[in-house]
């Protein structure tokens, strides 16, 4: 028995060291495996992958924004001016002026600087053409939708810059009406020039907090005395806590108008990607001056452009991202650069008043936007798509 007995214990022993062993070498293999996969994808991520998707999750559903390329591209169809004012406004500049068939068609985001940038544009771009700027002929959602739909050429092919105060699936729809024109139209008997037509699409946005805050001090202050009763009380008082329902329908309309933006911009980008070749950039043998349009000017400025974006032209269609901070540098890199003979005038915007009601945001205000304010740092970091 005693025998028995060492046998057994020999054998638990060794029995002991072999599992102590075997887990080791199953940890060690475990470890390693993790080690290759994180190495893996930070190589990944140093290569520039562009296929990373984050979702943002609302009250009503997910929106997926993928990084189409990296911020750092020259030749992409997405363009934030903060990523490169130089070539952002070179590349403005190069439809505006020196592309004879590339037409801008601005999405007027409400509170994001909209009306002072569209006033100062217009009469540059669009009046030459027989059309004067009027805020209201360009106003808003579904009227401004009719009109559109009434007279597609003139929206699509005769203006040079169109202004769209609508909210973001309207205005996926102006573009998409557009390309579906151009489309159609390339093998028109009087087209005189054998360029392909190019489609800019330009939008403003604001950070989500300080556009909230704009639309409740443009609503409490503005026509303060054609207010209902009710309502100027709310707006005497200015405070959340007394009357949170009435602040938080604007918290809501900035999240709406965010989700609108984020699900019109891929569905924009999507048109572009199957009508574009935007990843080859079209070489012009004369520079980015060749061609005969009217508006075709040499002198202050060509240098300039020329020498940011070199002589091979941008994508013939591409979306332009300008953040209301940032609008009065852009227009300082215009002014600057801008051809011989053109001068952009001063333009008006919405001045914001407070005589009433200068109203705090409230911290339960700024959790509540979160879904915008996601989309605001995906769409500045060119995370969309």
């Amino acid at each position: 028995l005693l025998r028995q007995y060492n046998v057994t214990r020999e054998f638990c022993h060794y029995t002991e060291i072999m599992l102590t062993s075997s887990i080791k070498i199953l940890v060690a293999i475990f470890f390693f495996l993790v080690c290759v996969m994180v190495v893996s994808n930070l190589s990944m991520t140093n290569n520039g992958s562009n296929q990373q998707i984050r979702v943002v999750r609302s009250s009503s559903k997910e929106i997926h924004i993928r990084d189409l390329v990296p911020p750092t591209t020259s030749h992409r169809p997405l363009k934030i001016f903060a990523h490169d004012p130089d070539r952002f406004s070179a590349s403005f500049l190069q439809c505006a002026f020196h592309s004879p068939r590339c037409h801008i068609h601005y999405h007027h985001v409400q509170k994001t600087g909209g009306s002072r940038l569209a006033s100062r544009l217009h009469p540059v771009l669009s009046n030459p053409r027989g059309v004067k700027y009027e805020s209201k002929k360009w106003c808003c959602g579904l009227p401004m939708m009719d009109r559109f739909h009434e007279n597609v050429q003139l929206y699509c092919e005769k203006l040079k810059f169109g202004i769209y105060e609508v909210l973001g699936p309207q205005f996926a729809d102006v573009v998409k009406t557009c390309m579906d024109s151009q489309s159609n139209n390339t093998s028109a008997v009087d087209r005189k020039s054998e360029e392909d037509d190019e489609i800019v699409v330009l939008m403003t946005i604001r950070e989500p907090i300080q556009l909230t805050l704009s639309q409740i001090h443009h609503q409490c202050n503005k026509n303060f005395q054609k207010k209902s009763k009710e309502e100027k009380i709310i707006c005497k008082q200015c405070s959340f806590e007394s009357n949170p329902d009435y602040f938080l329908k604007y918290v809501n309309q900035t999240n709406n108008v965010y989700e609108g933006i984020a699900s019109a911009v891929p569905d924009i980008l999507e048109q572009f990607r199957k009508v574009s070749r935007y990843s080859n950039s079209r070489a012009r043998p004369e520079g980015i001056l060749g061609g005969s349009d009217t508006q075709n000017r040499t002198g202050r400025g060509d240098d300039w452009v020329e020498s940011i974006l070199g002589r091979r032209n941008e994508e013939a269609h591409r979306v332009m991202i300008l953040d209301q901070a940032d609008i009065d540098r852009f227009f300082s890199l215009l002014e600057q650069h801008s051809p011989a003979g053109i001068m952009v005038p001063e333009g008006r915007g919405n001045e914001e008043k407070t005589h009433v009601c200068s109203f705090g945001v409230t911290s339960s205000m700024m959790k509540a936007l979160s879904p915008a304010l996601e989309i605001y740092r995906n769409l500045t970091s060119g995370l969309v798509g």
